[in-house]
């Protein structure tokens, strides 16, 4: 059993959720031909807390962006609901993105002239059964900044907004691409926590991108990417809180 009471045998049981099979991407400008990703195998399960782990250039990011359907395949597939998305029209990825997925960026994205629960009501706007856009923004703790713009909150609690937009959509998987990389480090333990307990008391399916490795030690399961291959695919016998990671 891990540290948050939670027997490690059991996640082995859970839903498979995405999966990718073969996975290739390569970027042409003129003739250069740059091969990104190498042949991914790599799936997603119900309530994990993912962390990919993975020095600058070695694909992650670009992973990240086949799994949220911001971009496509150049072969292999990659497999939701048994749909390939690799295959996926523009206006099916849009369906996907909206219906199904939440992103949590380093920068916050936020609209500078638009109040914390006005940003939140964007994503809700969109989405068939939101969150009403209040109850997100109390999951996050920032119910009483509801009404105060970016410029009145600080880099942490614009974060939270942005977190709070995301679950507002109540999607299956919630993709963050180094929501700490702009923070410094006591809103960062703040806003990984957080994270953490989303994935904890909500179930939330979280897949986290970072070159920090502390925070992997707070993941189900780690995988690192290197030179557009997958070196490692592991799960933590023992997970840390984000108070104990080492910096």
């Amino acid at each position: 059993m891990d540290k948050n009471g939670e027997k490690l045998d059991a996640l082995a049981g859970r839903d498979e959720i995405l999966k990718l099979e073969a996975v290739t991407r390569t970027f042409r400008n003129g003739e250069v031909e740059t091969k990104v990703l190498r042949g991914i195998d790599f799936a997603l399960y119900e309530k994990d807390f993912t962390v990919i782990l993975g020095a600058s250039g070695s694909g992650k990011s670009t992973l990240l962006n086949l799994i949220g359907g911001i971009d496509r395949a150049s072969s292999g597939k990659v497999l939701f609901a048994g749909k390939n998305l690799a295959e996926a029209s523009d206006a099916e990825l849009t369906l996907f993105r909206r219906d199904h997925v939440g992103f949590v960026f380093q920068f916050y994205n936020l609209v500078p002239t638009l109040s914390a629960v006005e940003n939140v009501e964007v994503a809700t706007q969109i989405c068939d059964d939101p969150l009403d856009p209040l109850e997100a923004l109390k999951l996050v703790g920032l119910e009483d900044r509801a009404h105060h713009f970016p410029s009145q909150m600080s880099g942490g609690q614009q974060q939270r907004v942005s977190i709070a937009r995301a679950l507002a959509k109540k999607p299956k998987l919630l993709l963050c691409d180094e929501p700490t990389g702009a923070l410094d480090k006591e809103t960062s333990v703040m806003v990984l926590d957080l994270f953490a307990r989303l994935n904890r008391e909500l179930g939330a399916t979280l897949l986290m991108i970072t070159h920090a490795p502390p925070i992997a030690q707070m993941a189900h399961r780690v995988v690192r990417i290197s030179d557009g291959v997958v070196a490692e695919d592991r799960r933590n016998e023992r997970r840390l809180q984000a108070s104990e990671l080492q910096w």
